[in-house]
Order: C-alpha cells, then sequence, then structure tokens
C-alpha cells in the first residue's frame, strides 16, 4: 500500500474512534450496552478513563470476557502509563503487564510484536489473547476453569491479594464470571 493508503487508514482509524468516543461522551448506544456492561461503562466515567480504550475492550472481548480483561487491566495500571519493575520472568510492559518473553509465541501467532505492547489499544488486545490462551490450556487439563487458575497463569502463582483485587474489579460474581468463561470454552 502506497503511503496515501496508509495515511488515509490512520484517518479512518481516528475518526472512527473520535466517533466511538462521541457516543459515548453523549449517549451510550443500546448496542454497546449489550457488549459492555453498563458498570463497566459508568465505571469509565465516574473516573475519567478515556472512553477509546472501551472500543478495545469490545474488539478485544471476542476471544475472553470483557469484566476479567477489565479487571486484569485495573489491577496492573488502572488504565494509566505504569512503569512496571523487571521480573524473574522479564519486563512486564503496558497496561496489562505483558511479559513479552513468556507469551511470545501466543502474541507472535496473533500478529502482536513485542514494540506494540506500548500501544495501549493493542496491549489490551494482547492481553486478551494471553487470557484466551490461559483458559484453552486450562480447560485442556481441567474440565472447568477457575479464577484462581486464570491468576496462577497470568501472575505466575497464586496470589489471595490479586484475588480480592480481582474480584473487586469484575462487577458480577465470581461464580457469574466463572460460568460465562466456562461457557464460551466448552
Amino acid at each position: 500500500m502506497n503511503k496515501y493508503g496508509e495515511v488515509l487508514k490512520k484517518i479512518i482509524f481516528i475518526f472512527l474512534l473520535i466517533s466511538f468516543s462521541n457516543l459515548i461522551e453523549n449517549k451510550i448506544d443500546f448496542r454497546l450496552e449489550k457488549v459492555v456492561d453498563k458498570k463497566i461503562l459508568n465505571f469509565f466515567k465516574e473516573n475519567n478513563i478515556d472512553s477509546v480504550y472501551i472500543s478495545s475492550l469490545v474488539v478485544s472481548s471476542k476471544n475472553i470476557d470483557i469484566n476479567l480483561l477489565h479487571s486484569i487491566i485495573m489491577i496492573e495500571s488502572k488504565y494509566k502509563f505504569v512503569n512496571h519493575k523487571m521480573t524473574k520472568s522479564g519486563l512486564p510492559v503496558g497496561f496489562s503487564a505483558i511479559i513479552y518473553k513468556y507469551w511470545k509465541k501466543t502474541l507472535s501467532n496473533n500478529n502482536i510484536k513485542e514494540k506494540d505492547l506500548k500501544n495501549n489499544f493493542k496491549n489490551i488486545l494482547a492481553c486478551s489473547f494471553v487470557l484466551k490462551e490461559i483458559c484453552i490450556d486450562i480447560k485442556r487439563k481441567k474440565k472447568k476453569i477457575t479464577l484462581i487458575d486464570i491468576i496462577k497463569r497470568y501472575n505466575g502463582a497464586y496470589d489471595s491479594s490479586y484475588h480480592r483485587k480481582l474480584k473487586k474489579y469484575i462487577f458480577i460474581s465470581e461464580e457469574e464470571l466463572e460460568k460465562k468463561i466456562n461457557e464460551a470454552f466448552d
């Protein structure tokens, strides 16, 4: 594609983001409420979180439940830039603190490069691919996916503090979320 085609793509993308942002700023479209829990939409508004990130959650929701994705991002960054500390596994990057070195195969298979993790929209999408891979793997080994199992894989080990925070941000009960996730991966 020539440089004019690339520029046109960027202009269309920005137009869509602005349109989506205006939609949320003014009145919430009923179709959006079918995809994004109203509590999450209200949370964004009450906490002055850029509504553009809702579009990333919506796109990513085809991979994993939006409540789980939102709660992971809230724990890791609260939708703000964070300089994460180096871990034994590598450097966590972006809103969802993804360690590329650890998830390289999953992310590469989904056309996500290491540099993409610095883009907030792509980082949220990358998180959805990682969570989807975790759920598929858990389902392969066990019959039932639990939040505890997801935390163990995402966080490297079970952490009761992480679990409490996760439950704080999911806006539905742990049982409801586990049911939704298990139905999605049946």
